[in-house]
């Protein structure tokens, strides 16, 4: 096996609003939402992330982490009422062309949270959000 065969690459990125996959030549990583979750006054969130995917085509996979998993509340949460507000999570996607970082965001009414998981080699972790 050469080296290059050893490391893993970005091949693809794909998106549905709730969720995002990351296809290597190694294995198809999973990010955001699943389930219906949620309740009847309730809107599940997004995953977005400001890097532009494109750039990080061919690049190598170094480490997947995740920050913020307190889910701390938003600054715009003290516009609810207690128990409520804006929750939110990042997952940073370490690579040798630097850190690409998707946010997974919930703005529920404090009754009901969204499943979201994080599923791959590196990391595995499901919770509610």
């Amino acid at each position: 096996m050469t080296q290059l065969e050893d490391k893993e690459i970005i091949e693809e990125f794909i998106y549905d609003n709730w969720s995002y996959k990351i296809r290597t030549n190694k294995q198809v990583i999973f990010m955001g939402f699943v389930g219906d979750g949620g309740g009847c006054c309730s809107v599940q969130g997004f995953m977005t992330t400001e890097d532009t995917l494109k750039d990080f085509i061919g690049a190598e996979l170094l480490d997947i982490n995740l920050i913020d998993m307190d889910y701390t509340a938003h600054p715009l949460s003290k516009n609810y009422k207690e128990g409520e507000g804006v929750k939110f999570c990042f997952i940073d996607i370490i690579t040798n062309k630097g850190k690409l970082q998707f946010a997974i965001y919930n703005d529920h009414n404090g009754y009901y949270g969204y499943d979201i998981e994080i599923n791959s080699t590196q990391l595995t972790h499901k919770d509610t959000l």
